[in-house]
């Protein structure tokens, strides 16, 4: 097992630090409103979105679903090659479809100029778990 030093941290090629780093925030111009809490059984965190705003994916991956919910209006599955899952719910009006690949950083969906848009919800799992997506990703506190 290869350890690699990065921001003083020692990372071990293979562990959930060294797989989860470097991930792209979904979402440049917004704030988190609702953080993740697993005592809570809240496995994601809200983020409230400056209108306009680009959601981009946080990794390369591939789009596995990408439709409309009742429950949860536009929402996106992307599945990353590291064996991590980025989902986007309620995420605005979608610019890629099932089946795309999509770089880091590229855009997956628009927040509506206009109207309110409620909180887009982000959540990041890793083999079939839930984690938190704020220990990989910086985001901006409200």
């Amino acid at each position: 097992v290869e350890n690699l030093s990065q921001s003083g941290q020692n990372l071990v090629i293979g562990s959930i630090e060294y797989v989860l780093r470097d991930m792209y925030s979904p979402v440049q111009q917004g704030h988190i409103v609702r953080h993740y809490n697993a005592a809570k059984e809240q496995y994601n965190v809200a983020l409230k979105v400056d209108k306009g705003t680009y959601v981009v994916s946080p990794q390369y991956g591939w789009v596995v679903f990408a439709d409309n919910s009742q429950k949860d209006g536009n929402v996106i599955v992307i599945c990353h090659a590291n064996n991590s899952t980025s989902v986007f719910r309620n995420c605005g009006s979608m610019v890629i479809k099932a089946g795309e690949r999509v770089n880091a950083g590229e855009a997956v969906s628009q927040i509506p100029q206009t109207g309110n848009s409620g909180n887009m919800i982000y959540e990041l799992w890793y083999d079939g778990e839930a984690v938190n997506p704020e220990k990989f990703i910086e985001f901006i506190e409200e």
